[in-house]
């Protein structure tokens, strides 16, 4: 079947004496049955054209949840008198939130199973194709839940509380606000953050008290700079509440006594162009993480109402190359995350005494610290993973330096991590800045065994989240790989050496910086021949805070050109042939996508690009729409003729050319607010316009019930993954076909 051709209904934009001509600007006219019509007619073309597939992506599907343990639970954390946990059972979607009370704390007798279920999140979703519990802070009190629920895939959230005696819900709800809860100390009432219905901003902190009606709740504080947002938090000792203004450069704090939510706000200090920085309290005093005098960022303390800056003590001065990305407070110890040489380390220093890093033996990982709701303990939870390390939980004793491994994502199936290798690799860019490659791959000699053994079934595997699209501020690594070219050896293992294929995985935007992460579906992958490569191009902050300004506003192109350089380097290096590299990226990783496409379509052969940011300078000009105005110190302020020129000159949507392209797979949500669906859709249908009727497939996706992040739930989100590795498993070859396709 022909695919679906979008009408042409041309719309007339001008700027700054520039004409734009966009034909396709009435898909963003969400509630029109005619643009549902044909969404729902590119879904029925994907399923057309990958129907010979269809049996493999199934299968697909089967294997990746297979590497799950179904039956499962994290590892417990104290807070108060309680451990909490979650758990997950067999067959079911959503996790189940547990507590335990702790023998002997002050805390209430235990059931009789010594188990309490806080809230099923299954029962939450019931009846909704979408469902995310983003917040679910317990009441100082022990007795209350305040839970924030979604069933659209917008960010526009429901506030219940439940009372945990009883397991019944209480009458407050409070509608369309975000997932932001913050408890006052007397467990009567709780702080939350509200949005703009429109831009869905978070722009307001009101106050609630239980039973009242929340169209009374008193406004505690508004954020009137549409290029700010706001929220609102407990401090590290729950004297006080912390409400955080901030945008890309510039940060803003206010406080008031969590003993008293009728308090006025104070201002720890006042906002000034270009410093950032974030506080915490425990132990009578302020710790501040500042970038006044220190692009890499340093560490600050200030006893009680904070002083003027100059008075500050500083615990930990600037360095040029180690950037400093957060920190905890212990009674005895602060722990300080900071990067150098593109990884993370976690530094620990007695408050009286010495300091050390938490020393790993891997050349690539990740390390984060993991939930420490208890200061007053002289033991750090961290988590820890790299590309062949799956997810692990470890509890550090500052003191004595032993750790202990607590939990390790439990791998079903035959997955050994020695079968894998991962590399450290560096492409010199156009302007000879080296940039950091990722890499991991089935090593040779288990390729081969495999091969030699495999008699036709899936391979084996890991446990582990999904892959899948790079969001905003706190985003991720991405999912599958894939190639074209000739399968490789019997079974399903190719050599991977030199023919095997090889997927690019990119990002580059808000400082954001792509871990060396472990992600079980990605095993598909590996065990099937192909090479994963993650780009740390310029816009994250693996290099420091210089490598995020080097890769923004109008250094933008830097993102771009790092990640040619990544992938020539790749193929020269011998890591894949040209024919067989892929490319994928999500969110401003998806802009990536589409701004490399244009400058090298004959460099990949095909490209995933998951909710992309491709239509910038159009949005960048409405105001109207989530993340726009607060986002100018990031890409631009396109109403200034300088900045939309540059802007002008990537934006994908706006400098396509009538060349063949790469295959392309296109996914994206309806209801996203982020990057709105319009913009993947035109993308695709000026495509589809311009690109030569060669056979190379142009693909778009849409779920119709989600939104930035994909389909909820543990394993339904893994269905658009399996479709992504049937699309590039398909295109190298190494699809297992139930009949050929055309």
């Amino acid at each position: 079947m022909p695919a679906p051709v979008a009408p042409r209904r041309p719309h007339r934009h001008e700027k700054h004496g520039d004409v734009r001509i966009d034909d396709y600007y009435w898909l963003r006219e969400r509630d029109n049955p005619e643009v549902r019509e044909y969404l729902e007619a590119e879904n029925e073309h994907v399923r057309e054209v990958m129907a010979g597939t269809a049996a493999f992506e199934e299968r697909l599907f089967e294997e990746i949840k297979g590497r799950i343990k179904q039956t499962d639970m994290s590892v417990p954390y104290r807070e108060d008198a309680y451990r909490y946990y979650r758990r997950y059972e067999e067959g079911r979607e959503y996790e189940i939130h547990c507590r335990r009370p702790i023998p002997d704390s002050g805390g209430p007798q235990a059931p009789a199973d010594g188990e309490q279920v806080i809230l099923d999140v299954n029962q939450v979703a019931a009846g909704h194709a979408f469902c995310q519990v983003a917040s679910r802070p317990v009441s100082p009190s022990g007795h209350l839940l305040a839970y924030a629920v979604d069933t659209v895939g917008r960010r526009q959230y429901a506030i219940r509380l439940r009372d945990l005696a009883t397991g019944e819900d209480l009458p407050d709800v409070i509608a369309d606000v975000t997932s932001n809860i913050a408890w006052a100390a007397d467990s009567e009432a709780f702080f939350y953050a509200r949005h703009d219905p429109t831009t869905l901003r978070p722009y307001q902190v009101l106050r609630h008290r239980l039973g009242d009606d929340p169209a009374a709740d008193r406004l505690v504080y508004e954020e009137t700079d549409d290029t700010f947002s706001c929220g609102v938090w407990s401090s590290r000792s729950k004297e006080y509440i912390l409400i955080g203004s901030y945008q890309t450069l510039t940060t803003e704090f206010r406080y008031l006594d969590a003993a008293d939510p009728d308090a006025p706000l104070k201002t720890f200090l006042p906002r000034q162009r270009g410093h950032e920085y974030d506080i915490d309290h425990y132990r009578g005093r302020f710790t501040i993480r500042t970038n006044d005098g220190a692009r890499n960022f340093r560490l600050l303390e200030a006893d009680g109402d904070p002083p003027p800056l100059r008075d500050w003590r500083e615990l930990i001065p600037h360095r040029d190359d180690v950037l400093i990305t957060g920190f905890e407070l212990f009674r005895d110890h602060l722990v300080v995350a900071e990067r150098q040489d593109g990884l993370t380390r976690l530094r620990v220093r007695r408050w009286d005494g010495p300091e050390h890093h938490i020393a790993f033996d891997e050349a690539a990982f990740a390390v984060s610290i993991g939930t420490n709701r208890e200061p007053e303990t002289t033991t750090l939870r961290f988590h820890y993973s790299s590309l062949t390390t799956p997810p692990s939980v470890y509890d550090y004793d500052m003191e004595t330096r032993a750790r202990s491994l607590l939990k390790r994502e439990e791998v079903l199936g035959d997955f050994d991590p020695a079968r894998y290798e991962s590399e450290r690799l560096f492409a010199t860019a156009p302007d000879g800045v080296r940039v950091p490659i990722s890499l991991v791959r089935r090593k040779k000699e288990a390729a081969d065994r495999g091969a030699r053994e495999d008699t036709g079934g899936e391979p084996g595997g890991a446990d582990g989240e999904p892959g899948g699209a790079d969001g905003e501020p706190g985003g991720a690594d991405g999912g599958p790989g894939g190639a074209d070219g000739e399968p490789g050896v019997a079974g399903g293992a190719p050599d991977v050496a030199g023919a095997a294929p090889l997927l690019l995985y990119g990002y580059g935007a808000y400082g954001i910086s792509m871990e060396p992460t472990f992600r079980s579906a990605r095993l598909s992958l590996l065990d099937r021949g192909f090479t994963y490569a993650i780009a740390h191009v310029r816009g994250g902050e693996e290099l420091g805070r210089w490598w995020y300004e080097d890769g923004k506003l109008r250094k933008k192109r830097n993102t771009f050109t790092d990640f040619i350089a990544c992938a020539e380097h790749l193929v020269a290096e011998g890591h894949a042939p040209s024919e067989r590299l892929f490319a994928m990226g999500g969110s401003a990783g998806g802009l990536l996508m589409g701004a490399v496409v244009n400058l090298r379509p004959d460099l990949f052969h095909g490209v995933v690009a998951q909710v992309p940011f491709v239509d910038v300078v159009t949005t960048m000009l409405d105001e109207s729409l989530p993340l726009t105005t607060g986002e100018y110190d990031e890409w631009g302020n396109p109403n200034h003729p300088g900045d939309y020129a540059y802007i002008r000159s990537y934006s994908p949507y706006d400098n396509m050319a009538p060349v063949a392209w790469p295959h392309l797979l296109v996914m994206t949500g309806l209801h996203d607010s982020q990057v709105q669906y319009w913009e993947p859709a035109k993308w695709v249908a000026r495509r589809r316009a311009l690109q030569p009727d060669d056979g190379r497939r142009l693909l778009l996706k849409t779920n119709m019930d989600a939104g930035h992040g994909g389909a909820s739930g543990r394993f339904r989100q893994y269905r658009e993954i399996a479709l992504q590795y049937a699309f590039l498993l398909d295109l190298a070859g190494l699809a297992d076909r139930d009949s050929v396709s055309s």
